[in-house]
């Protein structure tokens, strides 16, 4: 895979709270052709910059307190007041121990290479493979009311496409559709379609 960015916007809560709060930018920069945490065997170190960052923000990140850190070094330019850092590991990360990371920080989402990833779509492959096999395929044939918001069928084939598209990326080279931003793509759209057809049926209760 060609290089990409991780651009993260770290959303800290709890015993955390960065002062940029939705502001602050994290990216993450890698240039080697192997899918990131999923293809990774000995990743010891990551470099980063960071965007629209405090003194509060680089303080906070550099007493990060995880099993999987063992330190992180930031270091900010007076010239171009640029902010760079490097990421520590103790081990060589997995996607799930990077979506711990991510969790631990409320990090709901970030970007590689300006595509979506939601942080609970960082699942390992064998996870990613069983999910596609407990989806089960339906006689589904389209009709022209499928086309009218005003016809509940209008969401079930919205949610029943979302659910297709999912599977079969879940079942081939997941870390490929993940990383183009696609698995985040028909997830949010499971899930606005799922909202919005119980807001219909409520609708219709009135």
């Amino acid at each position: 895979m060609k290089a990409f960015h991780f651009l993260g916007i770290l959303l800290l809560a709890g015993t955390i709270s960065l002062s940029s709060f939705a502001q602050l930018k994290l990216s993450i920069i890698w240039e080697k052709d192997s899918y990131l945490f999923y293809e990774t065997k000995d990743l010891k170190k990551l470099s980063f910059y960071l965007e629209n960052d405090t003194e509060e923000d680089i303080s906070l990140l550099k007493n990060l307190s995880s099993t999987l850190i063992k330190k992180i070094t930031i270091h900010k330019d007076k010239a171009d007041g640029k902010t760079t850092g490097i990421i520590y590991f103790k081990a060589n990360p997995t996607e799930t121990d990077f979506k711990s990371i991510l969790e631990s920080l409320n990090i709901n989402e970030f970007y590689v290479n300006n595509k979506k990833i939601l942080t609970k779509s960082l699942i390992p492959d064998k996870e990613a493979k069983q999910k596609a096999m407990e989806f089960a395929y339906k006689d589904f044939l389209f009709d022209k009311i499928m086309n009218d918001t005003n016809r509940i069928e209008y969401y079930d084939f919205q949610i029943y496409y979302a659910q297709t598209k999912l599977s079969y990326m879940y079942a081939n080279n997941y870390p490929k559709y993940l990383y183009e931003g696609y698995v985040s793509k028909f997830i949010e759209l499971l899930e606005k379609q799922t909202a919005a057809r119980e807001k219909f049926i409520q609708k219709s209760k009135n």
